[in-house]
């Protein structure tokens, strides 16, 4: 988020305020009534302080707007750290956490509203307020994860603002990290606390056994009828049998898998012979005929960083890993091969287990990284780790010296010579993905073999529509809820391509049926 200095006098306009003013630059995902709802207004204030919004569900990124009679509180956003936003509203991390009773700096949630404290002070332009919404990790130099981002948390009902505190000043008495609490409620239940195992009966947010239930003074239909945050209680009351053992995330997993937490990773759980190890033969990633505590758990710490298949797509943008099949959400000895090869590249103690660090390592560079990064790669190209992203702020249209192109109606085109083109088309290898613009509906996977060649339809809200052609693979279906950022297929050179055959995307906007220049949005 951008948030400029306004000089701003009042000029006759009853929102606006010299001592409190402020100019915010749109970013992806913004709407009005969310920024109303963030900065303390009402919609049509904002309106009113900006005389150039003539339709109030259409605002575009890079737009800048006034902030009138600014409020002395803010909403925390997806990735936002303690240190930035004071830095944005000119304070300190010690005074918002006075102002707002804050335990733990490193941990504040998506939704929580906090107080500024002391006089308004000149805000400070950035060149972006909030972090990247990479998988797992901050920009901050706090070291916290994004909670967000922790699978099954972002858009669960049942995690609201109240639960994430909770789970916060839990894991505080716990001697544990909230990140492993939800990590572990997210692979047992999705973090639904009335999610019931049909085989054994074992119920909740950790997956009671109705015996576990009983010994805890409740019973499984007890939990079942309870909210995610009631359910917390009797979380809290299992683990703290495992006072001191609950440091890591292995120990924290193998609480709930066995009954016996074990913290140390090289920790053997099942052995070759018995039945547990037969169970879970799949975990033995080394084949060494034992199941350890950091083999049992890695799928588990994926969940810190959006997930099984999401690290594996990961390890292909980065060159650990290659196939289309790879990405299958399935965590056995080929991604621990995978994360092996990373982890020397690394230079990270290599154990072909998924743990905090390497993850942390996998990721890092998504949070930093953008397309103008130097990062080596061509500046005109919009290939940054292996994706096109015909997202806001990171595309940058094709560069019209480039022999074969030409300038369309919109944007440059890929055929050669002046011509009506309804896009713009973003250079990219064949195969690399392409993500979704925002999230939406998909309403078309369609052939056009003497036009679009393989191409998407994604209707999103508004009337807006977006088209992603000449693609080589689509995996996503007629029907399916996309969100931004989400591969929905790969780049390719199908349909109708120049004489050139250069791969590519043609990335297109509609709104209410009628082709708009997609700069206006990008």
């Amino acid at each position: 988020m951008r948030i400029d200095n306004a000089s701003a006098t009042s000029n006759g306009n009853p929102f606006a305020s010299a001592s409190a003013a402020a100019r915010h630059t749109v970013e992806h995902g913004d709407t009005l009534s969310e920024l109303a709802s963030r900065f303390g207004v009402t919609t049509e204030a904002l309106v009113a302080a900006n005389p150039d919004i003539v339709n109030p569900d259409l605002i575009y990124v890079g737009q800048r707007l006034t902030i009138p009679d600014a409020t002395r509180e803010v909403t925390v956003r997806p990735g936002d750290t303690l240190s930035e936003i004071a830095e944005r509203h000119g304070t300190s991390v010690q005074a918002l956490q006075a102002a707002n009773d804050i335990a733990n700096p490193n941990l504040i949630y998506p939704g929580d509203r906090l107080r500024l404290p002391g006089q308004p002070q000149a805000v400070a332009s950035t060149d972006g307020g909030s972090s990247s919404n990479a998988p797992g990790v901050s920009s901050g130099d706090s070291g916290a994860l994004n909670v967000d981002c922790i699978q099954n948390v972002r858009g669960n009902p049942n995690v609201t603002p109240a639960f994430l505190r909770e789970v916060n000043a839990m894991a505080q008495r716990l001697g544990t990290k909230p990140e492993y609490l939800l990590a572990v409620m997210s692979f047992e239940s999705g973090l639904n606390p009335k999610a019931v195992n049909g085989d054994s009966g074992a119920t909740g947010l950790i997956q009671f056994l109705p015996s576990t239930a009983r010994g805890l003074g409740t019973s499984t239909g007890a939990l079942r009828a309870m909210s995610a945050q009631e359910q917390l209680r009797y979380v809290e009351k299992y683990f703290q049998q495992y006072e001191g053992k609950l440091n890591t995330l292995e120990g924290v997993y193998t609480a709930v898998l066995s009954g016996t937490a074990r913290p140390d990773p090289n920790t053997t759980l099942f052995s070759s012979g018995t039945a547990a190890y037969s169970q879970n033969r799949g975990l033995d990633f080394n084949a060494d005929g034992r199941i350890t505590s950091g083999e049992a758990t890695s799928a588990v710490a994926s969940r810190m960083f959006g997930g099984v298949e999401a690290v594996q797509e990961r390890f292909v943008q980065v060159g650990a890993a290659s196939g289309a099949n790879f990405a299958d959400g399935s965590f056995g000895p080929q991604t621990s091969a995978a994360i092996r090869r990373f982890q020397q590249d690394e230079g990270l103690p290599v154990t072909g287990l998924l743990d905090e660090r390497t993850g942390r390592a996998l990721f890092a560079d998504a949070a930093s990284a953008g397309p103008d990064a130097d990062d080596g790669t061509d500046p005109s190209s919009t290939v940054t780790n292996g994706q096109a992203w015909p997202v806001p702020g990171h595309t940058q249209i094709n560069r019209a010296d480039k022999a074969g192109e030409g300038e369309g109606e919109f944007g440059t085109s890929r055929g050669g010579g002046s011509r009506s083109h309804k896009g713009i088309d973003i250079e990219a290898p064949t195969g690399s993905r392409v993500a979704a613009f925002r999230d939406g509906r998909v309403t078309g996977v369609d052939q056009d073999p003497s036009g679009y060649g393989l191409f998407i339809t994604v209707q999103h809200a508004n009337g807006l529509e977006t088209r992603y052609a000449h693609l080589s693979g689509a995996n996503v279906n007629v029907g399916d809820s996309v969100t931004a950022g989400q591969a929905i297929g790969t780049v390719g050179r199908s349909g109708n391509t120049p004489s050139t055959g250069d791969a590519h995307l043609h990335f297109e906007t509609r709104l209410n049926g009628t082709a708009v220049d997609p700069s206006r949005y990008l």
